[in-house]
């Protein structure tokens, strides 16, 4: 008769080593792309994404997915090569949660569209972090800056608690000693 303690993603629960690179180089090295990661897209979306593409002379590239309508795909990325091109991208558009779990921790402008099957996971996280602002269908200034500032505190207390309440969790298990 309680309500569970929801953690964050692991993936925001550690940072290895290749990946702060990527962390910390990510605003310095942005290449003449936009990543798209997911298939959940309708047609206005798409048309959005390549118009803010030809208007900021950017390629769009789809990764982990094939989808006809951009200008390159790449599927089979290493999970290296996966973040790298995040972490280098101009902008990422995505319909998946690590899309934007992974967009966050790389402090990148992102959209994102609810695929339908992942709609819980991605309505929690939004909506802890008060991201509501990135929603793809929801926006006509696909310019426009996200401030990360007003959700690091946040995001920071949230792993904090996470990490004690998986620590605590794990040694009143018993399970390791």
């Amino acid at each position: 008769n309680s309500d569970p303690f929801i953690s964050v993603d692991p993936t925001l629960l550690y940072t290895p080593n290749i990946l702060k690179n990527f962390i910390n180089n990510s605003e310095k090295k942005l290449n003449k792309y936009v990543i798209i990661y997911g298939v959940v897209f309708p047609d206005d979306e798409k048309k959005k994404i390549l118009n803010y593409c030809k208007e900021n002379n950017l390629q769009s590239i789809s990764i982990g997915y094939n989808n006809n309508w951009v200008d390159k795909n790449f599927i089979c990325a290493t999970p290296t090569e996966f973040i790298k091109c995040l972490s280098q991208a101009n902008t990422i558009f995505t319909s998946m949660f690590h899309g934007i779990v992974l967009s966050v921790k790389l402090r990148k402008k992102f959209w994102y569209l609810v695929d339908p099957i992942r709609k819980a996971k991605i309505a929690y996280f939004i909506d802890y972090l008060n991201l509501h602002s990135r929603l793809l269908c929801q926006s006509e200034n696909l310019k426009k800056e996200f401030d990360y500032k007003k959700i690091e505190n946040k995001l920071l207390d949230w792993i904090k608690l996470s990490r004690e309440y998986l620590t605590n969790s794990i040694n009143k298990s018993g399970l390791i000693k």
